[in-house]
Formats: C-alpha cells, sequence, structure tokens
C-alpha cells in the first residue's frame, strides 16, 4: 500500500497573493457585457502553493458602478484550522463592501487542482473564480504541466437576472449562451440583436511537444452544467479527482459535474505538424437545459503546425449520464484510508424543497430554511459574541 510523506516543516513558506476586484465591459466571446474581473483578468489569476503552505490573499473591493459585496472561497479546502477564511457571506464572515479590503490566511491542507470563487449570490458566473495549484507527491511521472483549463458555461445576462429565474417555482434554468474554455470561446453574432459583437473572437491555444506527456488540470468552473471534455485522437488517463489522487486508468471522454476537477495525463501521439480540437460539451440532458451553443472549443497545436492553422478534426462520441460522474469503481484512491467500522454519531439531514412565504423556491434542510442577513454577525462567530 502506498503512503503519503508529511511535508517537513522547513519547507513550508506564506504565498502572498493582492486582489483587485472590479468590473468592466468585456467581450470573453466576443459578446458584450459587464463581467467581474481580478487583477484586470477574466477569469482570475493562477494561486500557487506547496503542500503544506500558508496562503495569504488580500481582497480589494474596487467595484465602483453598483453596490456589491464581494467574498472569495477556496473551493475544497477543508478550512479545518481556519473556519473564518471559508468566505460563506453571512456564515463565516461579512461581504467585503466596495472600497474596502480583507485578507484571507490558511493553511494548504489538500494537494492537486482547486479553484477559488464568489460565494456573494451567483458572482462567478460573472467571471468573479480563477484556479489554485497547490504543489504535492505525484505518483505518475510526466513531462509539462499545461496548468488549469477551465471549462465554462457562460450567460450574456447577469447573475442577478439568472438568479430570479431559478427561484420561480418550478425553477426555470434560462439557456446558456455559450461554453468557454479558459474564458474563451467564439459567438454567432448574427444572434447579437443589438449588443456590440465580435465574430471570431479568438479561442485558447495549446502547445503540445511530440512524444511527451502533458498533464491538464481540468475544471468545471460553470454555474449551470456538467462538461463533457476530449481531445480529438487522443486518450486521457485519469490520475485524480478533486483533491484525491486515483490509480491511473484510461479513458476518451471525462465528466465534470460543477465544481469538479480532473487531472489527466495525454501523451502527445498525434503528427509531427497536427492540430487537434480540443471539446468540452455541455451535457444538455442533465437538468434538461438549453443553450444557444453548447459546444466549447480549444486548438492543440503540435510544433511543426501553424498556430493560425483551423484543425480539421473528428469529434469524441459520448453519451450523457444524467447528471452523474464517471463510473465510481474506475476511481480507486491511490492513498486509500479506511474508515472506522462504527460511527461515533450518527445525524439525519432531510434536505427537501419547497416554497417560501414569497413564492420563491428554495431548499429546506429538516425543514428548515436560512435567510442570510448582512447586516447581522456572521452565523459562525454569533456564538462568540453572545447574539442571538
Amino acid at each position: 500500500m502506498p503512503t503519503i510523506a508529511i511535508l517537513p516543516r522547513i519547507y513550508w513558506a506564506v504565498r502572498s497573493y493582492t486582489f483587485s476586484i472590479s468590473r468592466a465591459t468585456k467581450a470573453p466571446d466576443g459578446y458584450q457585457k459587464s463581467v467581474i474581473l481580478i487583477n484586470g483578468q477574466f477569469p482570475g489569476p493562477l494561486i500557487e502553493a506547496n503542500w503544506g503552505d500558508t496562503i495569504e490573499v488580500t481582497v480589494y473591493n474596487d467595484i465602483k458602478d453598483t453596490a456589491e459585496g464581494v467574498t472569495l472561497h477556496w473551493h475544497g479546502q477543508p478550512q479545518r484550522l481556519s473556519p473564518g477564511e471559508d468566505g460563506v457571506p453571512g456564515v463565516s464572515q461579512c461581504p467585503i463592501p466596495p472600497g474596502s479590503s480583507l485578507t484571507y490566511r490558511f493553511r494548504a491542507e489538500y494537494f492537486g487542482t482547486g479553484w477559488y470563487h464568489s460565494h456573494m449570490s451567483g458572482q462567478y458566473t460573472d467571471g468573479l473564480y480563477g484556479p489554485m495549484v497547490i504543489y504535492g507527491p505525484t505518483q505518475v511521472p510526466y513531462d509539462i504541466d499545461l496548468g488549469p483549463i477551465m471549462l465554462s458555461d457562460y450567460s450574456h445576462t447577469s447573475y442577478y437576472d439568472i438568479l430570479k429565474s431559478a427561484y420561480l417555482f418550478p425553477p426555470v434554468f434560462p439557456t446558456i449562451d455559450n461554453n468557454l474554455i479558459n474564458g474563451k470561446g467564439i459567438f454567432e453574432c448574427s444572434l447579437a440583436n443589438e449588443t456590440i459583437c465580435t465574430p471570431w473572437a479568438g479561442l485558447s491555444k495549446f502547445a503540445f511537444q511530440a512524444g511527451k506527456v502533458h498533464r491538464l488540470r481540468l475544471i468545471n468552473t460553470g454555474g449551470e452544467g456538467s462538461q463533457k471534455f476530449s481531445i480529438d485522437g487522443h486518450i486521457l488517463k485519469v490520475i485524480a479527482n478533486d483533491y484525491v489522487s486515483v490509480e491511473p486508468y484510461e479513458t476518451d471522454v471525462v465528466t465534470l459535474g460543477i465544481g469538479q476537477r480532473t487531472d489527466v495525463l495525454v501523451t502527445a501521439s498525434g503528427a509531427a505538424n497536427g492540430a487537434y480540437w480540443m471539446r468540452s460539451d455541455i451535457d444538455e440532458d442533465c437538468l434538461n437545459l438549453t443553450s444557444v451553443n453548447s459546444h466549447a472549443l480549444a486548438a492543440v497545436y503540435y510544433p511543426h503546425s501553424s498556430t493560425n492553422a483551423v484543425p480539421n478534426t473528428t469529434a469524441t462520441t459520448w453519451s450523457s449520464n444524467n447528471c452523474q460522474n464517471d463510473p465510481l469503481n474506475q476511481t480507486i484512491p491511490y492513498y486509500p484510508t479506511t474508515p472506522p467500522s462504527q460511527p461515533t454519531t450518527t445525524a439525519y439531514v432531510n434536505i427537501t424543497v419547497g416554497q417560501n412565504a414569497t413564492g420563491e423556491f428554495i431548499f429546506f434542510i429538516n425543514g428548515t430554511s436560512f435567510e442570510v442577513d448582512y447586516k447581522c454577525i456572521p452565523l459562525s462567530l454569533a456564538p462568540y459574541l453572545k447574539s442571538t
């Protein structure tokens, strides 16, 4: 059975970042809309650290045109030593108001591929998110780390309008306008009506070195749909799901639900002058979604191909798995943990949906719902401040 080493304290470091959050009119797929930027970027910048490091991020809310508070949540990091840093407004913190700042500080307890995003309303679907990589033990060798590849269903309407329809009873999932890879895509501008739209706005591009093994860190950063990822003519070797290393297995399509991450290795076995499509498709059958364009594209180029060439390769076929993951019997943890034979405590949680007093669609836990009041003390701090 493989074992995992604990990093000596001497290697722990503080990794510091400063984020300025703002709004601007941009056109990630050619269609202009108001988006949220981090340090002027859409999506936000990469956070990198080693396993065991302390990550420190100072966030400035520089949104001026709309009165939006912000938070950042570090998806998948357990925050066992720092529950106040989890970024959940009204629970672990108050939102950061416009013109103010807050410094998050937490330990990178898990290693692998992650991401960060706002937990303030549906804000992250307007662009308030980015990738995070925590480097740690590697169980399968590879040559080149291509870094994060973010797969994002994308709407041309604001997150506020999306949520208004989602709160209807029954909820209405709005039509998805596009699907992006690393924040880029193309849109049929004849459908843009009066809005300024630039055709063929550009796609993400990736370089493969012939014969080399490449690591791709896939992240579903969307808000509505499961993604089906593939690269024409190439096999994907899965080595991790979320922050869990798994025994490697091969497939030609990877399914990622919202928020999920999958690390894959790809051997560059194509032609030395080849150009291939990288694809990610929204699984519309899951949740009966509709979209204007559900097919995200990016281009993969080999050393002797022109990066202006348009790939002419055949897509891999796939079937919907009805909102489920890929078969779990394939995902065997590389570092297994044996759970206790008997629980010390048993709790029953009954999750239901229904209408509140104003007729909106909400979730209930054991018959109770929670409505955040941002003027009150965050829920996690109330016991310490003797608040009721």
